[in-house]
């Protein structure tokens, strides 16, 4: 079925795509200096600059998200997770941070603590077409086909556009 087809495209290019960019508050120049430097195919140095203003910014909660992005773009997944985690000390009941916990538990291969955290944030945010979108490629891989196109139709039916889960 070429609908079904188009909606499984869908929901592995959301997530696929990982955000280099925290919420929707203002990074420091350092952090937004870093994320270039990545985009520029240099990982190692992205991640140095990250490491160095963490030392010096030990409590931004959107420099572990982005490190942790970073972390997570260069397959270092365990690093990631170890982000995230570390900024979700910094936030509570906070969706995003809980699906990006999820993501880096899917790079990890743990797909049940993976939809625990997508859980959470589906919780936390009841409306966010992306959240059940990654609920539903966790489904899928865990088997579970069924329960997974229900989540690809609720996530479809949340976005206006299915390219704002690639954002």
């Amino acid at each position: 079925n070429q609908v079904m087809f188009k909606k499984v495209i869908v929901v592995i290019l959301i997530f696929c795509s990982f955000s280099l960019s925290a919420q929707n508050n203002q990074l420091h120049p350092k952090i937004i200096k870093a994320v270039k430097v990545f985009e520029d195919g240099n990982s190692t140095k992205a991640l140095k600059l990250m490491t160095k203003y963490l030392d010096k910014y030990p409590n931004d909660y959107n420099g572990y998200c982005v490190r942790g992005d970073l972390y997570l773009s260069s397959n270092y997944s365990q690093a990631a997770l170890n982000d995230y985690k570390t900024a979700s000390k910094f936030s509570d009941r906070d969706a995003f941070i809980e699906a990006k916990i999820s993501s880096a538990y899917m790079a990890t291969q743990d797909f049940e603590r993976a939809q625990s955290r997508i859980k959470k944030a589906m919780k936390y945010d009841p409306e966010k077409g992306k959240y059940h979108l990654q609920n539903a490629m966790i489904l899928s891989v865990m088997g579970d086909c069924a329960s997974s196109n229900e989540f690809i139709e609720s996530g479809l039916d949340l976005v206006d556009d299915p390219k704002e889960g690639l954002i």
